[in-house]
């Protein structure tokens, strides 16, 4: 899973997130839709944050 915040002056960062079966399928679904919501700002970006995770389904003993 990957996490992207898209920000610029004070206002509230705008986060898209992306899943995939590999880390790279993630971070370009995360990137597509990031790209759609900085389209439609009325300011251009100022800051970028990304983050990836990877959570287990299996549980320990």
């Amino acid at each position: 899973m990957v996490f992207f915040a898209l920000g610029e002056g004070e206002s509230r960062a705008r986060v898209a997130s992306g899943r995939g079966p590999d880390i790279e399928a993630a971070w370009q679904q995360a990137a597509d839709a990031l790209a759609v919501q900085a389209r439609r700002a009325d300011r251009p970006p100022e800051r970028l944050r990304a983050c990836a995770r990877k959570w287990s389904t299996r549980s320990r003993p």
